[in-house]
């Protein structure tokens, strides 16, 4: 009789264990094991609250994102910096650490300060040339190499900025100093383009009530590209130097207008100050040409694309739709971008051979140097293993009626 009742009862603890067993793993799967990530949307928090209330806040108002980020490739340092300078000075805040790098281009002949000099560079050859030294160093990796390549001038300030809603994360969590909150901003969103705000409120757009937004011109002082652009956006394009030293950027911002119209993303809660502008530069003797007149570059990128795309049937290249109309660098400022900013979620960045025979003009000079630093970069960003994930650009353009507004709706 004991023996029975004994038997009874470990059958019933054993049934016990194993249903605590099973919801253990339950409950370590949704805390560990969850597939998405979560972004603020940036309203009603307010520096100061309660982190109890900060916390409240975001898991009742969360936008949700799958998650699929592509820094896992790299297992070393994930930033690197690239400054051009005149010879090598230090950046007010910047120095490398366990997980960034900073090399110098200079331009001063015979200076040896920096990791490569060009005397004879120009503002977009000069940035080339740093980037080409990165790669090479990110290739002896082994790893995929840097996951964000960020160009800047040496005379860049950044500057934390702590409006409420400005915060993608409760403000005690928020890095203290302004790099590091850049690259924590980088590693949330993992935009295409990164870059912080700059010269308000004349020049770029904002909306301050979110942590990030997206505006079609931006300046280029201080610029972080996601390693898959390579692929196509970089590098810059130097062949209309000897005009203007604006074409470069110009184009840069259309082809990103372009391709990643939605994941060029502004970072809220850093200001960029650029203090030794163009007119210094030029009082400084620094050959620094200015000319501001963009029918040329647009023609040559408009020629560049395809008039219709190499499909079947033959439909309208919306990709000419996304390239701006105005002329000067004033026309350009202030400009509302259709859609909502992203997080790159599942989205590819690496432009496959297939979107560029359909867009593009294969046998244009443009895309011939594209194709050409294209091939320099194939095992860094794995463009053959990625041929096979179709490279989707922003579809806005194509959207009926789509009509391109120089102001934010109301």
């Amino acid at each position: 009789m004991f023996l029975q009742g004994y038997s009874f009862y470990k059958k019933y603890f054993l049934l016990f264990c194993i249903s605590l067993a099973v919801l253990l793993i339950c409950w370590n799967h949704t805390l560990f094991l969850d597939p998405f990530t979560t972004v603020m949307t940036g309203k009603d928090i307010k520096q100061g609250d309660s982190h109890r209330n900060e916390v409240e806040y975001i898991r009742n108002n969360t936008v949700t994102y799958s998650s699929n980020s592509n820094n896992g490739m790299t297992r070393g340092k994930r930033f690197v910096y690239l400054v051009n300078a005149k010879t090598r000075t230090e950046v007010t805040g910047l120095k490398a650490d366990k997980d960034r790098d900073v090399f110098w281009l200079t331009f001063k002949v015979g200076d040896k300060t920096g990791n490569v000099n060009a005397p004879n560079s120009t503002w977009s050859s000069g940035r080339n040339m740093i980037l080409d030294y990165a790669i090479e160093q990110a290739k002896k990796r082994g790893d995929g190499g840097y996951l964000y390549y960020i160009f800047l001038d040496n005379d860049v300030i950044l500057q934390n900025r702590s409006e409420p809603h400005v915060n993608w994360k409760p403000w005690s969590e928020m890095k203290a100093d302004p790099y590091e909150r850049f690259e924590d901003f980088l590693l949330e969103f993992e935009p295409a383009v990164g870059y912080g705000r700059y010269a308000e409120p004349y020049r770029q757009h904002h909306e301050l009530d979110k942590p990030t937004n997206i505006g079609w011109d931006f300046d280029a002082c201080f610029n972080a590209f996601h390693r898959d652009t390579l692929s196509f956006l970089l590098p810059y394009e130097t062949s209309m130097d000897n005009s203007s030293w604006y074409n470069a950027p110009w184009i840069m911002k259309q082809l990103i207008s372009m391709l990643y119209n939605t994941h060029r993303l502004q970072c809220n809660s850093v200001y960029v100050i650029n203090e030794a502008r163009h007119m210094q530069k030029k009082k400084s003797g620094t050959e620094y040409k200015d000319k501001q007149n963009f029918q040329t570059p647009r023609n040559y990128l408009l020629h560049a694309l395809q008039p219709m795309t190499q499909t079947n049937p033959l439909i309208k290249n919306h990709l000419k739709d996304a390239i701006l109309k105005g002329n000067r660098i004033s026309q350009l400022q202030i400009r509302y971008a259709p859609g909502v900013g992203q997080k790159k979620g599942k989205t590819s960045y690496i432009v496959t051979d297939k979107f560029i025979s359909k867009f593009w003009n294969k046998n244009h000079a443009f895309v011939k140097g594209r194709l050409k630093a294209r091939a320099k970069v194939a095992d860094l960003v794995k463009l053959e293993e990625n041929e096979k994930t179709e490279f989707v650009p922003e579809p806005v353009y194509s959207l009926p009626n789509f009509k391109l507004s120089l102001t934010p709706p109301k």
